[in-house]
């Protein structure tokens, strides 16, 4: 809803725009073919754009149906554990000898692995571990909360989420330290939790389907030295910035909140495009 000044801004500037459009008109600048090519561009963009809001309004909302198939069909994807750890650190800065230091640190986890996995509190042996080595440091909190699959790094996440309720992994060497994790308590999150969730979901893959069976039927030839060579593509398992919310080593499949779930289709600017190379193809 428009503030009464900003209706009245917006008829000023639509005035304003009445008078230069006849003043332009009359100047003969809609024969201009710089101009004629400006409209022509600005139409495809303006339709494309309706398009995909088009896409949008129909996808949006998608059939309860297909919510729950997706659900039945991804259950595993809404197991949700409470998870508690141990961290040790690999390295001691105050201890001159590297070796002799990570065989007490590796030889502690081991030990208090062990009366873990008998019972005993995590906080305590966390502390008594901390002691023994000699670290001055206070210790980091035991618990880590929540997390579903996706949320953590690949190479400890199915061996964590087999874990039943009460049990504890083995002991985790990674090069900042031990670690040593127990599922307290896990569950599956029923549907009326995660609907919104897979209704994102769902929107996102038909989307992005639709924006594939566009763009799929069109290939276009670029002249390099006009254009530049295209950009190189990025290696196998490179990471861009992390979400909020995901921590470090989280899988590419973490959940993140209230994530924008539309892939824009490609338009052309709204500016005079480049003249066309001569090895250029038209869409086929």
């Amino acid at each position: 809803m428009l503030t009464p000044a900003q209706r009245r801004n917006l008829a000023q500037v639509y005035v304003e725009l009445l008078a230069f459009d006849q003043v332009a008109t009359k100047a003969g600048i809609d024969k201009d073919p710089h101009f004629a090519e400006m409209m022509r561009l600005l139409r495809m963009k303006t339709l494309a754009d309706f398009y995909r809001r088009s896409l949008e309004e129909k996808y949006r909302t998608p059939p309860q149906a297909d919510v729950q198939a997706y659900y039945n069909q991804n259950v595993k994807k809404y197991e949700q554990i409470k998870l508690s750890r141990i961290f040790i650190p690999a390295k001691n800065p105050a201890n001159k000898d590297k070796d002799d230091w990570e065989k007490k640190a590796s030889q502690e986890a081991n030990d208090i692995h062990d009366r873990a996995a008998k019972g005993e509190d995590l906080d305590k042996l966390q502390k008594e571990a901390y002691t023994t080595l000699g670290l001055t440091i206070a210790p980091p909190s035991t618990s880590m909360g929540l997390r579903r699959r996706g949320m953590m790094a690949a190479s400890e996440e199915q061996e964590i989420f087999d874990l039943k309720a009460g049990d504890i992994s083995k002991v985790e060497q990674e090069p900042a330290g031990y670690i040593i994790y127990k599922v307290e308590s896990r569950q599956t999150l029923p549907l009326d939790q995660v609907k919104d969730e897979i209704s994102r979901q769902l929107f996102r893959e038909k989307m992005d389907a639709q924006v594939k069976s566009v763009t799929a039927s069109v290939h276009a030839d670029f002249n390099d030295q006009y254009f530049g060579p295209p950009a190189p593509t990025p290696a196998v398992g490179a990471q861009g910035p992390r979400p909020p919310g995901v921590p470090p080593g989280a899988g590419p499949n973490a959940p993140v909140q209230n994530q924008q779930v539309a892939r824009p289709i490609p338009v052309v600017p709204s500016s005079t495009a480049p003249p066309a190379s001569q090895n250029q193809a038209p869409p086929k």
